[in-house]
């Protein structure tokens, strides 16, 4: 199992094309932030904004992370789809018959990688949000919180990511996919929506602010990940190359 997360790790940084995927998300998700912080300094400023002057850190973030998941998404997705279109997959399961241990070593890599990169980047989108607003700061979500749920929602993108890539063989169904679980489904009625991984991040994320774990929202990205991965393990040990 080492060896396999350890040659997986290899393939990944042997090509820029995933580097180029978490930059984007660090880059996507930071403006987007910055973004959505300024129009809300700019209305608290100008009076344009009415009742509480006062902003919750939590609700500039979250949108910026849900950006950058996509990203995050997409880099997971480059761990497994072009092993497919060149056919390269053979040679990957010559070495490894078994087959789930490719399966583990890349959602490992990609859960780790995102994680680490979502933590730090929350942790800085924390921190630019409040340099930004300053005294308008509503509910002082710490950084730890901010961090956490920022990891948390990261790797949950990477873990479907990876996911959907061995489950479609293909990276823009993939992407099509994912893009829909975890923005698409913001839009989706509460009764559905809330069952679905979009809204219960954005559920973690609040209720981290509070100083609260959310239980449902937690296992309901937990139910989403480990779901993906099972039917993903499955299919690769089922399907020919």
């Amino acid at each position: 199992m080492i060896a396999a997360v350890r040659s997986e790790w290899g393939k990944v940084w042997s090509v820029r094309t995933p580097g180029v995927w978490l930059a984007i998300a660090v880059v996507t998700g930071v403006l987007t932030t910055f973004s959505l912080g300024n129009d809300a300094l700019l209305a608290i400023t100008s009076g344009e904004r009415g009742g509480p002057v006062s902003v919750d850190p939590v609700d500039v973030i979250t949108p910026g992370v849900q950006v950058a998941q996509i990203s995050l998404a997409a880099f997971a997705i480059h761990l497994v789809t072009p092993e497919y279109s060149s056919e390269s997959m053979r040679v990957t399961v010559m070495a490894s018959p078994r087959r789930w241990p490719i399966l583990v070593a890349k959602a490992f890599d990609a859960v780790v990688t995102a994680g680490i990169v979502g933590g730090v980047v929350g942790c800085a989108m924390g921190v630019g949000v409040r340099l930004l607003l300053v005294d308008h700061i509503g509910v002082d979500a710490s950084l730890a919180a901010i961090t956490i749920g920022t990891a948390s929602l990261s790797a949950v993108a990477a873990a479907l990511g990876v996911a959907l890539g061995f489950i479609t063989r293909s990276a823009v169904p993939s992407l099509c996919i994912a893009i829909v679980l975890l923005v698409g489904s913001l839009a989706a009625p509460t009764s559905v929506g809330r069952l679905l991984p979009g809204p219960a991040g954005t559920d973690v994320m609040h209720q981290l602010s509070t100083g609260h774990l959310s239980s449902t929202g937690g296992a309901i990205l937990c139910a989403w990940s480990t779901l993906s991965l099972v039917v993903a393990m499955g299919l690769l040990r089922r399907r020919d190359i």
